[in-house]
């Protein structure tokens, strides 16, 4: 709940900074909603196989010259893996029978850089790029009273690099659709995670203003 509130002030401040960006930039912008699907890579992917439908982001930009846009983003994507009932090391030198769970929840928070092409066109493809820092919560538990020793929380530096296209609803229309890939990268390193990565399959809803 206290991740939610903060996810929740965060966007608020997120659509407030989008009206600045365009009260300096004196052109249009953009404020998109996004829902994506996460799938992990590399050691995170050993950690947690599973694919997530529990993604999602905030975001808001303002174009500064032609199709180049500056902005930020807030993303939330959240992992989840039930590894069934078994006899586990915990981590302390003992072993344990329970049910284990293994979670690992992100949150993003970077400035954006994007250019989008065919500016004003029925398809407009743009490729960008996602930098500043992650929040990052890392941890197995072992039925439900039991916190298993790997348990990880920090602020880490991250990457995002993005390709996407956005579609007007209408020539006309200041609403649309976004459909976009990302590639996350969070510089975290743990006894059994080496770098956190993922990709996003995303949709958004998105406002030019």
């Amino acid at each position: 709940m206290k991740r939610l509130k903060i996810f929740l002030g965060l966007t608020a401040l997120m659509f407030l900074a989008g009206q600045q960006v365009q009260a300096q930039f004196y052109d249009k912008g953009m404020f998109t909603l996004g829902y994506n699907m996460g799938l992990t890579t590399g050691s995170a992917n050993n950690f947690i196989g599973e694919g997530s439908f529990r993604n999602f982001s905030v975001e808001g930009a303002g174009f500064v010259k032609g199709g180049f846009a500056i902005g930020a983003r807030i993303g939330y994507d959240n992992f989840f893996e039930d590894y069934g009932r078994g006899t586990w090391s915990n981590g302390e030198g003992s072993d344990i029978t329970a049910n284990k769970y293994n979670y690992l929840n992100t949150m993003n928070l970077q400035a954006t850089f994007s250019y989008y092409f065919n500016r004003g066109g029925v398809i407009q493809p743009y490729v960008g790029m996602g930098i500043g820092t992650a929040f990052v919560e890392k941890r197995t538990e072992y039925g439900m009273m039991y916190d298993g020793a790997s348990t990880s929380n920090s602020w880490n530096f991250s990457m995002t690099p993005e390709a996407g296209v956005y579609i007007p609803f209408g020539v006309e229309s200041d609403w649309g659709a976004t459909l976009r890939v990302q590639y996350n990268h969070i510089f975290f390193n743990d006894v059994d995670v080496n770098g956190i990565n993922y990709l996003n399959f995303g949709v958004g809803i998105t406002h030019r203003f």
